[in-house]
């Protein structure tokens, strides 16, 4: 059973899902929240599961850090206000789970991921997709061979555009570049980025990218891209998102090696169904998820357990570090029209 403190606000990015998952989580002794009014607390109080667990109220991230010493510390803020929250959880020895982007800068987060290796603590940046139940499936079959060495993949990522229309949007912290670290690939299209390296076990090396604004709204963040990705094994990606549905999801995720091919979607049309087939073997598999269930849950609950057992973290502060790296070459390729290395 361990501590977990929850550094947050009432607006806070996937505030929501953060309490639902917590709720919900085992392997949880008492929680701590940043509450001067009572008003987290008393949500958090209604959500399924809440009832097995301690639950405690504080002015501030000082003041919960110090009196309850959490093992685990979720801290869910806008980029350009999460590092000193970040620093402060290191400092008191907890691990970290960051909502991303988790900075405006990546020199910042770098800053961040130092002191993380000098306390033997992790950053996990919140890529909640990598605990997807068909995601431990997906990594085995690429990474044990079924489909031979990985050539080519391709990623797409879609949403809707409803959140861009509400009057308020580009006056919101997730439309300025100074604030959020970038758009669309920084909010959304990440996840799958993400997803790339973790299934293939591989580093980016390279990238081009274009960047664009494609609803024409008075933003400083892009909300569409496109971007190429080259890995240290020869792999070569491209990445399309943007906001131009009406409503909903589309995505897809699809791996091309020497000896086959994989593919899945989380999102829209045949979602959470993995679909695989091995030329060596001549044998084509599909399999849905087993478990029905939210991301974030299932991302919280194995960071819960993990350190429970002190085990290896879903992500590491490196591969934290090397996402947001990646994503910095990208916005440096759009700005620059050339291609950028991604740092070793």
């Amino acid at each position: 059973m361990i501590r977990v403190g929850l550094l947050m606000d009432a607006d806070s990015p996937h505030g929501s899902g953060y309490l639902h998952a917590i709720a919900a989580a085992t392997g949880v002794e008492e929680i701590g929240i940043t509450d001067p009014t009572g008003t987290i607390v008393a949500q958090a109080k209604k959500q399924k599961g809440a009832e097995t667990k301690s639950w405690r109220q504080f002015r501030d991230a000082s003041e919960l850090l110090k009196q309850m010493q959490p093992e685990f510390v979720i801290v869910t803020y806008p980029g350009d206000r999460t590092p000193p929250f970040v620093a402060k959880a290191l400092e008191a020895n907890s691990h970290v789970l960051a909502e991303k982007p988790a900075c405006a800068h990546v020199a910042d987060f770098a800053k961040l991921a130092r002191t993380a290796d000098s306390k033997h603590r992790n950053i996990m940046l919140a890529v909640a997709n990598r605990s997807h139940p068909l995601m431990d499936d997906a990594r085995e079959v690429i990474q044990g061979g079924a489909i031979g060495r990985p050539y080519a993949a391709h990623i797409l990522m879609v949403a809707d555009q409803t959140r861009l229309k509400r009057p308020e949007y580009p006056q919101s912290w997730t439309a300025s570049k100074s604030r959020a670290f970038g758009g669309f690939l920084a909010w959304l299209s990440i996840h799958y980025v993400d997803l790339l390296q973790h299934l293939t076990a591989d580093r980016f090396t390279q990238v081009s990218a274009m960047i664009g604004n494609a609803n024409r709204l008075p933003i400083e963040v892009e909300d569409s891209v496109v971007v190429n990705l080259a890995m240290s094994k020869g792999l070569l990606a491209t990445c399309h998102g943007g906001y131009y549905m009406d409503k909903g999801y589309q995505s897809g995720f699809q791996v091309w090696g020497s000896e086959g091919w994989l593919r899945f979607s989380l999102h829209g049309p045949g979602e959470r169904v993995l679909e695989w087939t091995s030329y060596k073997t001549g044998k084509s598999e599909k399999k849905p998820a087993a478990t029905d269930g939210s991301a974030y849950d299932w991302f919280v609950q194995d960071a819960i357990t993990r350190i429970t057992n002190n085990s290896a973290p879903r992500i590491t502060t490196a591969e934290s570090l090397h996402l947001l790296q990646t994503l910095d070459a990208a916005y440096r390729s759009a700005a620059t029209r050339q291609q950028q290395a991604v740092p070793a």
